[in-house]
């Protein structure tokens, strides 16, 4: 997949994103820097190369990785040895100048100064808003990897139809997915590499690892680029190195030091319970086990493996609606539901239902069952099956000659729809 913007190339390097490729340049320009402290002479060879390195994260047009650099420099400024050689100074300047006039020349410029109406901008902070939320709503984390599809059905904006697989943002999604056990580590571990990293006195090049995992955590902030292994080679390496500075001069951060990362553990958890309710669900998400819960009280409705090919990529949405009014659940195994009023099922049906007895069962353009699920859903009170006009006529007609055969079992067909039921809502009724 290629990414334009005002349809010059963004370089990807062959990351298949340009923000990758951005945050690859912005550690190769950190970590460049540490021929400066190598050779007498250094500093001019790692200012070449991070102006060089500059010109490529330009054409990547990432603001993220713009804006981690900058953070990165600024934090190896602040711990640089002291005084500043003007020479050095100013041709340090003129470089950042350079850069600057390079990006507009290349009409990147633009994208760099673009405000809070750029919809790159306005989903992140639409996402970020909803993770205190999520967290707490989900104690044990929406598991690894479905963060952007809990994001996408339970909290995002009915106006908005976007997908999401993740929530932009590697910190966030790695918190909103473990639970509460794997947040106080997550925020521990960073604590704790930036203990160990924070520089010392008289080893002026220990600044360097530090500033580049303050670039790297940055970073990860405004993109979800921490799910590249090969970004971790040049941090990890930085970290082994002042590691191994530490080993070798047996200096390591006093006693008292170390209450700070479960300090600042105790303090985010805390933190996140206490934003989570400037943005309330409505209706009420509760994620228990497997099973998502939505409304204030338990499911009258369950929704057993909800089928996206059928109920549309943002069924959550309608789904959210209806539960205003009546409690529902979605669940992918039956072993999460104890009481069921109604129960709809959707496209591929599974084996059986175990020892469920719905008073009700609702299959939406339902595949054809096995015997003991279709001697199960015969014994429901009433059953209905909605089926497309143009669905899956050999199921269709399976269904048919079942009706005819059992009084309590319904079968209505949708006008103009096919596998996909745009307007499924309609069958609750």
């Amino acid at each position: 997949m290629e990414f334009f913007y005002h349809h010059h190339w963004r370089w990807d390097w062959g990351f298949g994103n340009p923000n990758k490729t951005a945050v690859l340049i912005g550690l190769l320009m950190m970590a460049c820097w540490i021929f400066a402290f190598w050779k007498k002479h250094g500093f001019w060879f790692a200012l070449v190369l991070f102006t060089g390195l500059g010109m490529c994260l330009i054409h990547t047009y990432s603001r993220g990785g713009v804006v981690s650099v900058f953070a990165g420099m600024a934090c190896l400024a602040a711990f640089a040895p002291r005084p500043w050689p003007w020479g050095r100074m100013a041709a340090l300047l003129l470089s950042f100048v350079f850069l600057a006039g390079y990006s507009i020349w290349w009409d990147a410029g633009p994208r760099y100064v673009e405000g809070m109406s750029d919809q790159s901008i306005t989903h992140r902070l639409e996402i970020w808003k909803q993770t205190p939320r999520m967290m707490v709503d989900a104690p044990a984390g929406w598991g690894f990897g479905r963060s952007g599809y809990a994001y996408m059905q339970w909290y995002q904006s009915d106006a908005e139809l976007t997908g999401y697989r993740t929530l932009v943002n590697s910190h966030l999604t790695w918190l909103v997915e473990g639970g509460w056990l794997f947040r106080v580590f997550y925020i521990m571990a960073w604590g704790s590499i930036f203990l160990l990293l924070w520089p010392k006195s008289g080893r002026p090049w220990r600044a360097l690892p530090f500033a580049l995992w303050i670039m790297w955590a940055v970073a990860m902030f405004f993109s979800s680029v921490g799910e590249s292994p090969w970004l971790w080679i040049i941090p990890v390496l930085a970290l082994a190195a002042s590691l191994a500075d530490r080993f070798t001069n047996s200096h390591w951060p006093c006693r008292k030091a170390w209450l700070l990362p479960p300090l600042a553990a105790a303090f985010f958890c805390l933190l996140v319970i206490a934003v989570s309710d400037i943005t309330p669900s409505d209706p009420p998400v509760r994620k228990k086990g497997d099973a998502i819960l939505l409304g204030a009280s338990e499911p009258a409705v369950w929704f057993l493996r909800p089928d996206a090919s059928v109920l549309g990529e943002h069924y959550g949405h309608e789904l959210r609606d209806y539960a205003k009014k009546i409690p529902c659940g979605v669940t992918a195994s039956a072993d999460d539901i104890s009481h069921a009023g109604v129960l709809i099922l959707s496209g591929k049906l599974p084996p059986a239902l175990k020892s469920l007895q719905p008073r009700q069962i609702l299959l939406l353009n339902p595949s054809n069952p096995t015997t003991e699920l279709l001697n199960q859903i015969l014994k429901s009170q009433a059953i209905k099956v909605c089926f497309g006009e143009f669905s899956h006529q050999e199921r269709k007609t399976f269904w048919q000659q079942q009706a005819e055969a059992h009084p309590s079992l319904h079968i209505e067909e949708i006008p103009g729809a096919g596998d996909f039921l745009p307007q499924w809502l309609q069958c609750l009724k």
